[in-house]
């Protein structure tokens, strides 16, 4: 096996003389110059669409190809390269923060050396794979990685054993089954390891909606992946447009942000909040993976490499912009577009200036002066909110001027979906004085709702539910809210 292996130095820590017997000496880690193809994963899928995210960036942004290799290298994240570089030799091209190899070895990735001398990679499937398969790399390609522990010692299975017991694979399929060690590929890319849609959905929503957790636990968006893959109105769609992708990575979006604090997510029962999930007050527009301060975003680029097209002019540079809602026919019933989905805390609505868009509305920020994006203040939406396209409350009728809201019961519905809708009745309500009734309605083909034609049908079916409306709507707004006058009347 090809294999070159640098020292850097280490350190000593000083201590008072009376225990300087008792020092301990940190021995330099061993950094190793290996082809990709030596090393051997140690997890058997990766996320094909967030490689495909950088080798996009890599097509269109040379520096960030050669930054990327400098850091690799522990060279700092800065490169300076000509036109005749080429990022096979890295004696074309230079490293800003060090000439030296493993000079930052805590941005490098890992290995341990197991039986027969061989490298199991431990962090850095994604950057690996990206390499092996950049068509200016290749799996031949010296990559430099910090070898943690050497337990060359071990018996194959020993070694397995070990590795498990360590935390240090993770021993499940791209469908979330138990695997054996021997089961995971023997190489990198995307021709070789399977892919997770569920965990490039948790790496676009990171530092968006979560964050790594602190103290670091391993494997985190592998348990976040998890637990969303087990949640069956969160299933993989076509994800075959920049459209059905947000919309998708919405909903997830909202799922997480609505989880109850004692869901267990991570493997010793850790919660939502333990594994990383942000505040509200934290939580980032997710537009920006579409469009970034007028540059396509991450999920642009990704798809793109795809040959799938997305980007600014989807949203029209809309900074809060985020999905685009598709008119289904008119039927016999009446039509909703759903904006905000049930379970949610983020205030959606129709798009007054483009008809056919949504928007994520801003609010005033009272500590700053300034807008933020609005979440309410309250439990999340019992129900999906939405609006019928084509009307309208009129300002001269006491109304508040938009398109007539839609309660619509039953299971979350996606961001954007145009839904056939059978309305029950109508909650007459004043906000802040205004007029703002909403209808209450019901799937046409919801089978739970088969015999709920009026608002007696409902409330002998599902007793106390619009007791519960109620509630909700007194308190969403916290304590600035004003909502008032409730009353239900059957419709029309």
């Amino acid at each position: 096996m090809y294999m070159r292996i640098l020292f850097v130095l280490g350190l000593l820590i000083t201590c008072p003389p009376q225990t300087l017997a008792q020092s301990t000496v940190f021995q330099p880690p061993e950094i190793v110059l290996v082809p990709i193809s030596a090393l051997h994963p140690t997890q058997a899928y990766i996320a094909y669409d967030q490689v495909n995210y950088t080798l996009q960036r890599y097509r269109i942004d040379q520096q960030k190809l050669f930054d990327d290799l400098c850091e690799n290298r522990g060279q700092g994240d800065e490169s300076v390269f000509t036109a005749q570089s080429d990022p096979r030799d890295a004696s074309s091209y230079s490293c800003r923060s060090s000439e030296s190899v493993g000079a930052r070895p805590q941005d490098m990735k890992t290995a341990v050396r197991g039986p027969g001398g061989q490298l199991y990679l431990t962090d850095g499937h994604h950057t690996f794979s990206i390499f092996q398969d950049f068509d200016a790399l290749g799996p031949n390609t010296e990559v430099a990685v910090v070898v943690t522990h050497d337990r060359s010692d071990l018996t194959e299975a020993a070694f397995r054993q070990w590795l498990q017991d360590s935390n240090l694979t993770w021993l499940y399929d791209a469908n979330g089954q138990p695997i054996d060690q021997a089961q995971i590929p023997a190489g990198f890319g995307r021709g070789t390891l399977a892919d997770d849609p569920y965990r490039a959905a948790m790496y676009f929503l990171r530092d968006l909606v979560w964050e790594r957790p602190q103290p670091t636990l391993p494997f985190a968006e592998f348990y976040w992946a998890q637990h969303i893959r087990s949640q069956p109105h969160l299933q993989v769609p076509a994800l075959d447009s920049s459209v059905a992708y947000l919309r998708w990575l919405e909903r997830i979006s909202g799922h997480m942000l609505a989880l109850p604090a004692d869901t267990a997510i991570g493997p010793d029962g850790q919660g939502p909040d333990a594994m990383g999930r942000m505040a509200l007050t934290e939580v980032k527009d997710i537009v920006e993976l579409l469009c970034n301060d007028g540059e396509p975003g991450r999920l642009a680029l990704a798809l793109a490499a795809r040959g799938i097209a997305a980007g600014c002019a989807d949203l029209g540079h809309h900074s809060e912009q985020a999905v685009i809602v598709e008119i289904a026919p008119q039927s016999d019933a009446v039509m909703a577009v759903i904006e905000i989905p049930a379970g949610s805390v983020q205030k959606w609505q129709m798009d007054k200036a483009r008809p056919g868009m949504l928007e994520w509305e801003r609010e005033t920020d009272v500590m700053t002066g300034g807008t933020r994006l609005r979440n309410i203040q309250y439990l999340p939406y019992p129900f999906n909110y939405g609006a019928l396209p084509g009307t309208l409350a009129a300002r001269e009728q006491g109304g508040d001027g938009d398109p007539l809201d839609v309660l619509v019961l039953g299971a979350a519905l996606p961001k954007g979906a145009s839904v056939n809708v059978r309305v029950l009745a109508t909650l007459v309500m004043l906000d802040n004085g205004e007029q703002d009734d909403k209808l209450l309605a019901v799937l046409m083909d919801d089978p739970l709702y088969a015999d709920a034609h009026t608002l007696a049908d409902l409330n002998q079916q599902f007793p106390g539910i619009t007791s519960i409306i109620e509630t909700w709507f007194r308190n969403y707004k916290g304590a600035s809210g004003s909502v008032t006058g409730l009353q239900w009347r059957e419709w029309p």
